[in-house]
C-alpha cells in the first residue's frame, strides 16, 4: 500500500527535494531572465530566446512552485515521506519544470489575454493546495482532533482538493508555454490521480477511518465538485 500512517521528519528526503528543485528552478530561472549570463554557459544546450513577458512569468511560476513545495515538506506534510516514492517524484517533476521552462522560453508567441487566464489558473492552483494544507495542518494541531478525518475547508467540497489544485497548475503552466503538446504532462497527471491515486488513497482511508470516511465520500466528489 503506497499510504499509510507513519510519521517522521523525513530530514534526508526533504532535504534531498529541496536541494535537487533549489538547482532545477535556479537553472531554468537564470536562463529564462538573462539567457545571455556567461556563468550558464555550461548549460547553452538549455539556450532560450522566446517572448521576454513570458520568459520573466515563466520563472516567476517555478519561484513561487519551489516556494510552496518548500512549505509543504517541512510544515504541512507530518507522515514519512519513503525513498521509494521521494526518488520518482524528485525525477518526474524535475524533468517537468526543465521541460517547462525549457519550451514556454523558447516559445515567440507574445503574451495575450488568453495567457493571463492561464497564469490565473496556475496561480489558483498554488492557492487552493496552500490554503488547503494549511487548513488542514491548523486542525491536526489541535490534541482534540486527534485520529480524526479532517472535512472542513476546501476539503468539504472535494475529497482530494490537492490533486485537483495540482492539475489546475500544471495545466496552467503547460498552456503558458504555448506548445500543444505540453498539456501531456497534466493529461498524465490527472490519470494518474483518476487511475491510481486516488483508488489506492481511498482504500488507505476507508480502512482508517471506516463509518467516517464513508459519510464524506457519499457527500462530496473525489476530484471535481458537483461532477466526480
Amino acid at each position: 500500500m503506497i499510504f499509510y500512517s507513519g510519521h517522521s521528519r523525513s530530514y534526508p528526503q526533504k532535504f534531498l527535494v529541496v536541494f535537487m528543485f533549489l538547482l532545477v528552478i535556479t537553472i531554468s530561472g537564470c536562463v529564462l531572465v538573462d539567457s545571455e549570463n556567461v556563468i550558464l554557459c555550461a548549460f547553452a544546450w538549455f539556450d532560450v530566446h522566446g517572448d521576454m513577458v513570458r520568459r520573466y512569468l515563466l520563472a516567476a511560476c517555478l519561484v513561487v512552485y519551489f516556494i510552496r513545495v518548500t512549505l509543504m515538506l517541512f510544515v504541512f506534510l507530518q507522515r514519512t515521506l519513503r525513498w521509494c516514492e521521494t526518488i520518482p517524484i524528485l525525477m518526474i517533476i524535475s524533468a517537468t519544470l526543465l521541460a517547462i521552462a525549457y519550451y514556454g522560453g523558447n516559445s515567440r508567441d507574445p503574451f495575450n489575454w488568453a495567457d493571463v487566464l492561464w497564469l490565473l489558473l496556475y496561480l489558483g492552483g498554488s492557492t487552493i493546495s496552500t490554503v488547503s494544507e494549511a487548513s488542514r495542518y491548523r486542525w491536526k494541531r489541535d490534541p482534540a482532533n486527534a485520529g480524526k478525518l479532517y472535512t472542513g475547508g476546501l476539503f468539504k467540497q472535494v475529497r482530494h482538493v490537492n490533486y485537483t489544485a495540482d492539475a489546475m497548475l500544471f495545466t496552467g503552466l503547460a498552456l503558458l508555454t504555448h506548445y500543444p503538446w505540453m498539456l501531456a504532462i497534466p493529461f498524465i497527471m490527472i490519470s494518474n490521480f483518476v487511475f491510481y491515486l486516488v483508488p489506492n488513497k481511498e482504500i488507505y482511508l476507508r480502512h482508517r477511518y471506516r463509518r467516517a470516511f464513508k459519510e464524506y465520500q457519499e457527500r462530496t466528489k473525489a476530484l471535481v465538485p458537483y461532477i466526480w
